[in-house]
């Protein structure tokens, strides 16, 4: 598993709505100040984003807590478990899930999902009362399958840095083929960070 998107949430809110009174509480959950969040609160702006990805307990406790003015968006986070390793292969996306450098990005299209859809009608602290219409449910992307041995390119990844720091070389460059098919098992080209996109 090179990549996964994992469920979180947005936290936005509608100052006309927010009970300034629950600014302590949802400033500890999703850990930001509570200046900064009234600061927020105060703009001019009839919906507001407090804070993406969200993982799935903090959001529940937000959720259960009913405050009014408060909405939870369902949104995703992807995750590179293989870190620094297989960053130049897999590549990154971006806040808006678009894929930027590598698989990502050549098979955006693939990977890309389709949104869902329903209409509901809420009460005046903005809970879900009934629903109307019919439910479009979502549509998971594909999963793409590569040749790429996680163990072969550790390991080619871990030599070659090795040898960077040994001879304090600028880059480096290196494949691992099985022969009697000629896909490429490793493949080490340079350093990307994908958690951290700028940083790269």
């Amino acid at each position: 598993m090179l990549a996964v998107s994992l469920a979180t949430y947005a936290i936005w809110a509608t100052p006309s709505r927010f009970d300034r009174e629950t600014i302590p509480a949802i400033s500890r959950l999703i850990d930001m100040p509570e200046k900064e969040l009234a600061r927020r609160l105060d703009g001019a702006c009839s919906f507001v984003l407090l804070k993406r990805q969200v993982d799935a307990d903090t959001a529940t406790c937000i959720a259960e807590t009913g405050l009014a003015g408060v909405t939870l968006v369902a949104d995703t986070k992807r995750f590179y478990p293989e870190g620094e390793s297989a960053a130049h292969i897999v590549g990154f996306m971006d806040n808006e899930d678009k894929g930027q450098e590598g698989i990502e990005l050549k098979a955006n299209d693939r990977l890309t999902g389709e949104h869902g859809q329903r209409e509901v009608i809420r009460d005046r602290l903005a809970r879900v009362v009934s629903e109307i219409g019919e439910v479009e449910l979502p549509e998971n992307g594909e999963t793409i399958h590569l040749t790429i041995d996680r163990r072969i390119q550790q390991l080619a990844h871990t030599q070659l840095a090795a040898a960077i720091t040994k001879h304090r070389a600028r880059g480096q460059r290196g494949c691992a083929r099985r022969e009697e098919r000629r896909d490429p098992r490793a493949r080490e080209l340079s350093h990307l960070r994908p958690q951290r996109p700028c940083a790269a």
